[in-house]
């Protein structure tokens, strides 16, 4: 499939965010701001962006992602999708809205039984596999992710930190900036699982992330993720993310 390398990067980046943020409404450009010459500041934002992951059960969001081609810098694509997420039992819903190449073009990730579902509007048929094989051929990491009994673990799959894992990294304050009026600190993430590292804009007065940049190991950047609009914990429901339009057909 053409996109489903990207249609995966797209779903794990906005993953990490919807588990790590909550209410924003936030345009993508700052100002610049006096750094902290405190060498914890970075690793006191970070610690409160993880708190939020502990309090999130379910989350709602609109993200718009942009993809980068480390060798020259130039954008690849760029798209914009509505994503809905439920953390346990760990069910990901994401609906593209932009380009109109992916508009309603419908991606489940079914956690509990290993099963990803593509969904195509223009033949109303849905691509179903297995969690594990989806993740080989779009270029997941392994065996990072393999769990007991050689199940994946979607929390690792998708790069989202489980009960005690917060520890393994390192955090780094660069800036403080204004954000839309709303003092951030701007901190790169160094994680051991990672290869490269993340860029994180965390609201000082919360820990609410309102963008993540991603950089390779070689200091490239290559995707950008900005929140439009969030709402978590708001009661949705696993068996409604995992439902599929009228008159969807399986195929093998």
């Amino acid at each position: 499939m053409r996109y489903a390398r990207r249609t995966w990067i797209m779903v794990a980046s906005t993953v990490i965010l919807a588990s790590m943020m909550m209410g924003l409404g936030l345009a993508s450009t700052s100002t610049s701001a006096t750094a902290s010459t405190d060498p914890a500041a970075g690793e006191l934002l970070v610690q409160k962006a993880l708190a939020y992951v502990k309090e999130i059960k379910d989350a709602r969001l609109t993200v718009a992602v942009a993809t980068f081609d480390p060798a020259s810098g130039g954008e690849i694509a760029r798209m914009r999708g509505q994503l809905e997420a439920t953390v346990k039992p760990p069910v990901v819903r994401l609906l593209f809205l932009e380009p109109i190449a992916l508009a309603d073009q419908l991606v489940i990730v079914d956690g509990d039984e290993q099963q990803l579902y593509v969904y195509s509007p223009v033949t109303e048929q849905v691509m179903v596999q297995p969690l594990s094989q989806a993740a080989g051929m779009m270029g997941m990491g392994f065996p990072y992710a393999m769990g007991a009994g050689g199940n994946i673990e979607i929390n690792k799959l998708l790069q989202i930190p489980a009960a005690g894992d917060e520890t393994k990294h390192t955090a780094t304050l660069v800036r403080y900036e204004k954000w839309k009026g709303t003092d951030v600190g701007v901190v790169d993430v160094v994680s051991g699982d990672f290869p490269g590292r993340q860029r994180l804009w965390i609201l000082r007065s919360t820990g609410q992330v309102a963008q993540i940049e991603t950089y390779d190991q070689q200091n490239r950047l290559m995707a950008r993720m900005v929140i439009e609009s969030l709402q978590r914990n708001s009661g949705l429901q696993a068996v409604q993310l995992l439902q599929l339009p009228r008159g969807a057909r399986m195929v093998p």
